[in-house]
């Protein structure tokens, strides 16, 4: 069995972010590094048995576009 975690998106001085938890102990794993100071939405879970995410992002001067999280941290 694999391990759970949570992908949460938020904004933070009105700038989103989105993280990866593990939900046994609360652990913050890791942050995406997102290409500027937009928003994120419409989040939708990758392949079965697989540790992605895919999401939108955009900005003021950027189109909407999919973005992936690897939601599993590298060992």
């Amino acid at each position: 069995m694999g391990r759970s975690l949570t992908v949460v998106a938020w904004n933070c001085r009105a700038v989103a972010e989105v993280s990866v938890y593990d939900l046994a102990d609360g652990t913050h794993l890791a942050t995406a590094a997102l290409p500027g100071t937009g928003a994120v939405g419409d989040f939708s879970p990758g392949p079965y048995r697989s540790y992605e995410a895919y999401f939108t992002y955009t900005d003021f001067v950027t189109p909407p576009r999919v973005l992936r999280i690897d939601a599993l941290p590298a060992a």
